[in-house]
């Protein structure tokens, strides 16, 4: 799994729980859930006031009149919701967070009455939290991809990373079945025996045999059925295969999920056998939990980040190069950056900092910074071109200025000169050499801090049409920058601190 330090949490602090199909779980911070889907759902909801998640995992749209599993999403996602409200959730509190609903096996178009069943599973999340009052915050959904997923109750981040379906489909997948029941043999016969995809190198009937077939054929996945010998079974998991770290799937006709997690190991899938399913559906859910088991095991890295739409629009070249956003700060500010640029997209205009920071601190800070994101943080050294998907932070104990130049460049410059109230670096002196920019857009943020510091260039700069946003005051630590700026009528719009990434990239 990935590093949770970055939670501010010790790592044997967090709780880590792997969901499965048909599953639902909730916990409080600081529980990390992960779980991968294809054409499955699943979704996230969390209560930021609680930090409280919950999550569901289905793989069927709608259950039948006798059915209450909660492999079907109709059923799921209500059950989460009850669950979180005994928990004293409030449904104005709460947001989801959508994701699966991927083309991944060929036959999902015609496999489930209705048509493609990734897509009729993703209108049923949609309808079920729209009828509770549920707001949709994003969606990571649909296309010819599964998704490996994470969800910190800590943040309500969701993490994913895609498994693309070439990669599924341009290799032949092997597999070897260790000791097939009676009540499974007819399905994976059917599921991996009648498919070209798959690659059938043994069917060995204790685990002394498969550790020689795995040995000599290197499978890419090994299908458990634990219906016979589990004990025995079991000790195999828990021991060579959890050691050499093959993509396995257990398979299941009984209720014996919570193996998986006696387990602790992220190279094994859980695939248990629903009765009230048509064998060719079951075939079809299994293979694919066969092939994006061989796929996320390889890299186990969660690289994007399921934010809020506005958060993901793709900007273009143009928009990128003729736009910059400053930002001004003081007490309170590093929590408040880092809040800011936690929620960026990975495209973004460049990005300059003026924080109230003594010399010596600064630095640090862009290198913590620069740890935690994908794109680029540093001190500004005076010089430099800014750049697209880059942050520049002005030196602690000195003032940051940009700086037009005859070929349309902007550099930064780092000075010396005095103080601009009280401060150097100060908030007014980058703000003010912007007003100077031409032919750019120009958006002008101040978070919380104490004093006027800000106040006066962000008044320039709206009577020049550009954006201005500033800090409401339950957000700020101290709302001192933000409120002097709003009093003089330099603010375009105030707002809550998790609120401005998002204002930021919209005025783009």
């Amino acid at each position: 799994m990935p590093n949770s330090g970055k939670l501010g949490i010790p790592e044997n602090k967090v709780n880590h729980s792997f969901i499965i199909q048909g599953e639902i779980k909730v916990g409080y911070s600081p529980t990390v859930f992960s779980t991968i889907v294809g054409s499955c759902i699943a979704v996230c909801v969390w209560d930021k006031r609680l930090k409280l998640g919950g999550i569901c995992h289905f793989y069927l749209p709608n259950a039948p009149a006798d059915d209450i599993s909660s492999h079907y999403g109709n059923v799921a996602i209500v059950k989460m919701l009850r669950i979180m409200k005994q928990k004293g959730t409030k449904r104005s509190d709460l947001e989801a967070k959508i994701l699966g609903g991927g083309h991944v096996i060929e036959s999902d178009q015609t496999s489930f009455a209705g048509g493609d069943i990734g897509q009729q599973n993703i209108a049923i999340a949609m309808s079920i939290l729209k009828q509770y009052g549920v707001r949709i915050l994003a969606k990571e959904v649909g296309g010819t991809h599964g998704r490996n997923i994470r969800f910190e109750t800590e943040s309500g981040k969701v993490l994913f990373k895609e498994v693309t379906k070439n990669k599924l489909e341009n290799r032949k997948i092997k597999v070897l079945i260790l000791d097939q029941s009676k009540s499974s043999k007819n399905l994976i016969k059917c599921a991996v025996e009648n498919n070209p995809r798959f690659q059938l190198i043994g069917k060995p009937k204790h685990p002394a045999e498969a550790v020689t077939l795995i040995k000599r054929d290197r499978p890419s996945v090994v299908i458990v059925d634990v219906e016979n010998g589990k004990r025995q079974k079991t000790d195999f998991l828990r021991g060579y295969l959890s050691k050499v770290k093959i993509p396995t799937v257990i398979v299941s006709t009984a209720d014996n999920k919570n193996l998986l997690e006696t387990l602790d190991c992220d190279s094994f899938h859980y695939f248990q056998v629903n009765p009230f399913m048509d064998m060719s559906s079951l075939a079809d859910m299994l293979r694919e939990s066969l092939l994006v088991a061989t796929n996320t095991y390889r890299n186990h890295a969660y690289n994007r980040n399921l934010q809020d739409p506005i958060l993901t629009k793709g900007f273009g070249a143009r928009e990128l190069e003729n736009t910059i956003i400053a930002i001004g700060a003081s007490t309170g500010g590093t929590v408040a950056i880092r809040t800011v640029l936690s929620k960026l997209p990975n495209k973004f205009p460049p990005i300059v900092i003026a924080l109230h920071i003594p010399g010596g601190f600064s630095k640090d800070f862009a290198v913590s910074l620069d740890s935690l994101f994908p794109f680029r943080v540093c001190e500004a050294s005076g010089g430099e071109i800014i750049e697209p998907n880059t942050v520049y932070l002005a030196p602690g104990g000195r003032h940051l200025r940009l700086v037009d130049s005859p070929a349309k460049k902007i550099y930064t410059k780092v000075t010396d000169d005095p103080p601009v109230n009280g401060f150097r670096p100060s908030v007014d002196y980058l703000f003010e050499s912007l007003t100077k920019i031409k032919n750019k857009k120009i958006i002008a943020v101040i978070l919380t801090g104490m004093g006027e510091d800000g106040a006066s260039g962000a008044l320039k700069l709206r009577n020049m049409d550009y954006h201005t946003i500033g800090q409401n005051e339950s957000t700020c630590v101290v709302y001192g920058m933000p409120k002097e700026a709003r009093e003089r009528g330099g603010i375009t719009e105030e707002l809550p601190l998790d609120k401005i990434t998002g204002a930021m990239l919209k005025a783009i």
